[in-house]
């Protein structure tokens, strides 16, 4: 009673007296489960968790199978990353309750967290079928799992086994570009480039916009933005792209971050010209960035310039036979 009216008292503004008041309770009755609890959550609501930790477990010293305790004691060790003694209480979950899908997903959960990726495959594999009969367990609940269970597979190091098993979990999985984004990375990880590529170029079909698949797809053709001698051939494949696709912002926004000189003033036109005809506000949010570079801002500078001298003299651009909108020209 006395630890109850504290926690209220603690919640009032009476914090300093809410607190002597538990720990009465306390001292009148030293092994209570519901009084260290009481003290452990008003410690824990002022974020002093160690503190909590420790009255959460003088709780459990005397109720070991609390289910409400070990809850909030596994809430805080996962907060204070004390993976460990995390997977000891959820362990302790899930023998006081092994079909509650929460508690052995939450230990694989830590398994993971822990980088004990094995020990969070064979849980997930040793409850699927659980899982299956759950009362409230649908198709999107299992889809997820077993893409879930895959990750930790690739996790582990064993590509081709991810590989594998995304074949074989196919059937079961509705998030179909989840689903494609995993079979492109698995392919490009155990050295399939060229599978690898086409399944990257056919996620660019479905969102050509997606940096990350246009950057996975330059991968699998061996290129990479960070090497300048390969700048000249990723030119070509997003040339190449931009082609194909000519409404993906992305793909013509891209040149502008790697490339310079000549190269950088022709991309910078197409894009600008585009987002001025186009009447896109965000324009120069996109290019501030590129500001950084001293270079590029003046370069930028010196584009736009020329763009209000022919638009105020011609009421057009250089390479248009026709006069723009009036839109672009003010």
């Amino acid at each position: 009673t006395l630890a109850v009216k504290g926690m209220f008292m603690a919640h009032l503004d009476r914090k300093e007296e809410g607190y002597e008041t538990i720990k009465r309770g306390i001292e009148i009755s030293p092994k209570s489960s519901i009084s260290w609890h009481i003290y452990g959550i008003v410690n824990r609501s002022d974020q002093k968790y160690t503190e909590a930790i420790k009255c959460y477990e003088e709780a459990l010293n005397g109720d070991p199978d609390n289910i409400n305790i070990l809850r909030d004691l596994a809430s805080l060790q996962a907060h204070m990353r004390q993976f460990d003694k995390l997977i000891q209480t959820r362990q302790k979950l899930v023998k006081l309750n092994s079909l509650y899908v929460p508690f052995w997903l939450g230990l694989a959960n830590t398994y993971h967290m822990a980088g004990k990726y094995d020990q969070a495959i064979k849980v997930i594999s040793s409850n699927e079928e659980a899982m299956k009969i759950e009362p409230g367990i649908g198709p999107t609940e299992i889809s997820e799992l077993l893409m879930y269970k895959n990750w930790l597979i690739e996790l582990n190091g064993d590509y081709q086994q991810a590989l594998e098993n995304l074949k074989e979990i196919r059937p079961k999985i509705l998030d179909i570009t989840g689903w494609k984004e995993q079979k492109a990375n698995l392919l490009f990880k155990v050295n399939r480039n060229e599978a690898a590529a086409m399944a990257y170029q056919d996620l660019i079909e479905r969102n050509p916009d997606n940096k990350a698949y246009i950057l996975g797809y330059l991968a699998c053709n061996g290129l990479d933005l960070a090497q300048p001698e390969d700048r000249d051939a990723i030119l070509d494949v997003i040339h190449t792209l931009q082609h194909q696709f000519p409404n993906s912002s992305t793909l013509r926004f891209m040149p502008l971050t790697f490339c310079d000189g000549d190269d950088f003033v022709k991309s910078a036109d197409v894009v600008a010209k585009h987002a001025l005809r186009k009447g896109i506000p965000s324009l120069f949010t996109s290019m501030k960035l590129l500001y950084a570079d001293k270079a590029k801002g003046t370069a930028l500078e010196t584009l736009f310039e020329g763009y209000a001298v022919q638009l105020r003299d011609t009421k057009r651009f250089n390479d248009s036979a026709d006069d723009e909108a009036a839109s672009v020209q003010t």
